[in-house]
């Protein structure tokens, strides 16, 4: 038999009355959170943390068969962002840090009972990249939520899993990228899917050509990428990426592969962020830098200006 669960302390950044009961939404939260990197001022801080807090309620008090869908809202990017701030990575308060420690034991007394995952959601938030790993997660997490473990628990696994982005890479890749028919097809489907960008089989030609596009970046030395760019590679990464290409995700291996890509920008040197962030652009249209702008070189700069314009 295990041991009851230690109650959770109602008093909680001094929270006294029912917070949930409080105004508030999903897209506050995505923009609270989303803002936490930029925080100046204690107040803003505070007001991150006190978002982060308010998620965490939220998951605690959710009917299980509706998690799925509440992931798939507002509510799961507003959980992605909590993990990408580094004012919330910050080390915890003293009320924060307790009220972890009751998620965890809570969690750790609801293995193997549907309340598991209701946990594990609300103790998410409050969890540095790789802190904490679990044994056998593709058998605790189900598909809806199994990526984000990866990325938030163990980032090596999943960059190895998707890495390289294709086969077809190095000079090989370039040549082909360079073929009048390869650069025909490409204007074919890139005209193709701004007039019906529900045409799956259209879709999935431009997202095998973008999987080379991406992986020739990755590949390339940093000295190269300006006279790369200058080469139909350049042109062909523009207009994968004007076109909205880049809010396309064929699959659950490309959403990997995107979640993937953003995470080695915060972990690339600052020579190599340049390839990076155009790998990672042809995937996610929104992507923070982990560096200032002024650090890019110049001519990157307005580049990245002028196809994200």
């Amino acid at each position: 038999m295990k041991s009851s669960p230690p109650a959770l302390d109602p008093n909680f950044l001094g929270v006294t009355a029912a917070p949930l009961a409080c105004n508030w939404s999903a897209s506050d939260l995505v923009i609270v959170l989303g803002n936490a990197s930029n925080l100046s001022n204690k107040d803003q801080k505070r007001l991150a943390r006190h978002a982060r807090y308010r998620l965490s309620l939220f998951w605690l008090a959710s009917p299980r068969d509706l998690l799925p869908m509440l992931y798939a809202s507002d509510l799961g990017e507003a959980q992605r962002l909590c993990g990408k701030n580094n004012h919330l990575e910050e080390n915890l308060l003293a009320d924060e840090l307790l009220w972890r420690q009751q998620l965890q034991a809570l969690l750790q007394a609801s293995v193997g009972h549907p309340t598991f995952l209701n946990y594990w959601l609300a103790l998410m938030p409050y969890l540095k990249v790789g802190e904490l790993r679990l044994d056998q997660p593709q058998d605790v997490f189900p598909s809806w939520l199994i990526e984000d473990y990866w990325c938030l628990c163990e980032p090596d696994k999943i960059v190895e899993s998707i890495f390289p982005l294709t086969t077809k890479r190095g000079e090989s890749a370039t040549r082909w990228l360079h073929e009048e028919a390869v650069l025909a097809r490409a204007v074919v489907l890139l005209n193709g899917f701004q007039l019906d960008p529900e045409n799956l089989a259209q879709s999935k030609e431009l997202a095998d050509l973008r999987s080379v596009v991406a992986q020739v970046w990755l590949d390339a030395a940093p000295e190269q990428l300006q006279a790369l760019f200058e080469t139909p590679i350049g042109l062909l990464t523009r207009s994968l990426v004007s076109c909205g290409f880049n809010s396309v995700t064929m699959n659950e291996r490309e959403r990997g592969q995107a979640k993937g890509l953003q995470h080695q920008i915060q972990k690339s040197p600052l020579e190599r962020i340049p390839q990076q962030l155009l790998a990672a652009l042809l995937y996610e249209p929104e992507l923070k830098l982990s560096c200032s702008e002024a650090d890019l070189p110049k001519w990157f700069q307005e580049e990245l200006r002028s196809m994200l314009a």
